[in-house]
């Protein structure tokens, strides 16, 4: 185990953004808050490490990870597209918004090649 005092160092993956961690002694596990951000439909599939906090201040004021105990935690979906059936989420997991993509071509003005 890594114990309570963990860290996640920041901007490990573009697509996942931890927003809260907490260690639950009595269950031996953590609570993960996390937001994603998925960009197309199919497998989302995404990872991260979470580091004992045994930190390590660098000389441009920056800490790293100095432990060798660290947890992968993988997150994996299907993401369905839109008009594509019922969505259903686990329980804990909220939609708290809509990325818009380039893919839409009614968004765009440009009218192309002549």
């Amino acid at each position: 185990s890594l114990g309570e005092n963990v860290i996640i160092p920041p901007m490990q993956n573009i697509y996942i953004k931890i927003t809260n961690i907490v260690h639950n002694a009595a269950k031996k596990c953590y609570m993960i808050h996390a937001e994603l951000a998925i960009t197309k439909e199919g497998l989302f599939r995404e990872q991260f490490i979470i580091y004992k906090n045994e930190s390590t201040l660098l000389s441009n004021q920056t800490t790293k990870p100095s432990s060798d105990k660290r947890l992968a935690v993988i997150v994996k979906a299907q993401v369905m597209g839109k008009g594509k059936g019922t969505p259903s989420l686990k329980e804990g997991v909220h939609k708290i918004g809509i990325i818009e993509t380039d893919d839409d071509s009614d968004l765009s003005d440009w009218k192309g090649f002549d």
